[in-house]
């Protein structure tokens, strides 16, 4: 037993700590079904009465042995879960299914199955077409790889990103039992959410800007002449995105942060309006006014950069403090400043060049700002792109089952109650001092008897009984009230 419970210790380390070294490694897998099998002819001749192995264990009675190999298949199983996942093998082919049964389908059905034939999964590997290639280069198979902040080719690509349908039974290139694809389903979604009003926004300014040579006088070129200003909704548009344009973006330094890490300070004009009038004090209070939805720190904002024909689009985050942008509208009522750390490196050499040559043409800017606050955000995604999926509770019991319904799923008792002759007192459930009651979460006559003497003598009520034993034999209770 020490033996086995040592080697799944090991090799659980070993692939939660080196992903890469798990997939590279062609013993790695072989050793891992040799071990697996070990462990099953292992187990089966300890459990048996008497036993047929020599070992600690044998010394054990027989309940206590079955309990032991449980929890070491448990924890082996597990590290099979954690060496599938990083070795890629959950991954599959969505398969399509038969023409010939869609007769007579239901609803539910029908759904699904223009879903699958629809589907159009992540990466190149996964795509309908996988000789088209990925979509763009931040398209993975992977959450892992996948960069929380949209990438230049993903804001100016035309194909849609992958969004997995949230239904069980829907299209996945995960099975569709696996925490991977509950993890997999949550990121993308939420992600697409997050950068939905920023990936619009830039949408519609580069469609405006490509129609400026044409003479066609746009929303965004107006807001060019004026300064900057709100960008709102055509009458006749189908995105109902709201967000900020502010122009003769300019740079004054570039810093490095013990905690912002290296930045930006952008200086830019205040947009006409309220911001732009009145005296120092009345624009400081306009700004404090705004400031919680208005260039607030840890808002995602876009740098959009225009030379000749070239126009590049570079994603960052508002590193300033509300104080910083009010002491700047005092300071001035032509123009702002704020602190933006950007994610591309490219940027930072493109912003050197243009400190050293100020006297040199480098191009329109534009500061577009969406209501984005990435940095609220960012740590569940980042949570949800680098957890270890074996050390998720509950996963067995927050999966899509394929069928899409629960009753199948066995609610089993809580981990610490299995342990052989554990047992609950429940002698403080009642007023009159002299009953003694024992519950038994592995005995159904057990729990029988304990809720009916609940019921009848203790100080609940009835579906206060029910409850309290519900909650203390499962490792999963709903209780409402």
């Amino acid at each position: 037993m020490e033996l086995f419970s040592t080697l799944i210790t090991v090799f659980h380390e070993y692939a939660s700590r080196f992903k890469q070294a798990v997939a590279s490694k062609p013993a790695f897998a072989p050793a891992m079904q040799s071990l697996v099998g070990w462990f099953l002819a292992w187990s089966d001749l300890v459990s048996q009465e008497p036993p047929m192995f020599t070992d600690s264990i044998t010394k054990a009675n027989l309940r206590n042995r079955k309990w032991l190999v449980e929890q070491l298949s448990r924890e082996l199983e597990t590290l099979r879960r954690v060496v599938d996942s990083a070795e890629g093998g959950t991954t599959r082919r969505v398969s399509r299914p038969n023409l010939g049964a869609s007769r007579g389908i239901t609803a539910d059905e029908s759904l699904l199955s223009r879903l699958q034939y629809t589907y159009d999964g992540p990466g190149a590997e996964n795509r309908l077409n996988p000789e088209d290639g990925a979509r763009h280069d931040n398209d993975f198979a992977s959450i892992s790889e996948i960069r929380i902040a949209p990438t230049y080719e993903e804001l100016v690509s035309s194909t849609p990103n992958y969004l997995p349908a949230n239904i069980p039974g829907a299209p996945h290139h995960l099975p569709g039992d696996s925490i991977e694809r509950l993890l997999d389903i949550q990121f993308r979604l939420l992600r697409e959410e997050l950068t939905c009003p920023i990936k619009t926004a830039i949408f519609i300014v580069l469609e405006e800007m490509q129609q400026q040579p044409n003479g066609k006088k746009t929303q965004f070129l107006e807001l060019v002449e004026k300064k900057g200003g709100l960008h709102k909704p055509g009458r006749h548009s189908l995105d109902s995105v709201m967000f900020s344009v502010y122009t003769g973006v300019t740079f004054k330094s570039l810093e490095c942060h013990s905690r912002a890490g290296i930045f930006t300070t952008l200086i830019f004009d205040t947009p006409s309006g309220r911001a732009r009038e009145g005296n120092p004090a009345q624009r400081a209070q306009y700004w404090e006014s705004v400031g919680k939805r208005r260039l607030m720190q840890g808002g995602l904002v876009a740098l959009v950069w225009k030379v000749a024909d070239e126009t590049k689009v570079y994603l960052g985050v508002i590193t300033s403090k509300m104080e910083e942008l009010v002491n700047s509208a005092k300071a001035s009522s032509n123009t702002l400043r704020v602190g933006v750390s950007f994610f591309d490196v490219e940027i930072e050499a493109r912003i050197l060049q243009a400190l050293q040559q100020p006297h040199m043409g480098h191009g329109q800017r534009f500061l577009i700002e969406a209501p984005v606050l990435l940095e609220s955000i960012c740590p569940f995604l980042d949570t949800l792109k680098t957890v270890v999926p074996s050390d998720i509770p509950f996963a067995k019991y927050l999966v899509h089952p394929e069928s899409g319904r629960l009753d199948n799923v066995k609610v089993e008792p809580p981990l610490y109650a299995t342990t052989p002759g554990y047992t609950f007192t429940l002698d403080c459930l009642f007023t009159d001092g002299r009953t003694n009651l024992i519950l038994d979460p592995s005995s159904e006559r057990s729990k029988t008897a304990a809720l009916d003497r609940l019921k009848l003598g203790s100080r609940l009520d009835p579906t206060q009984a029910e409850a309290t034993v519900k909650a203390l034999t499962s490792g999963v209770a709903l209780i409402q009230g």
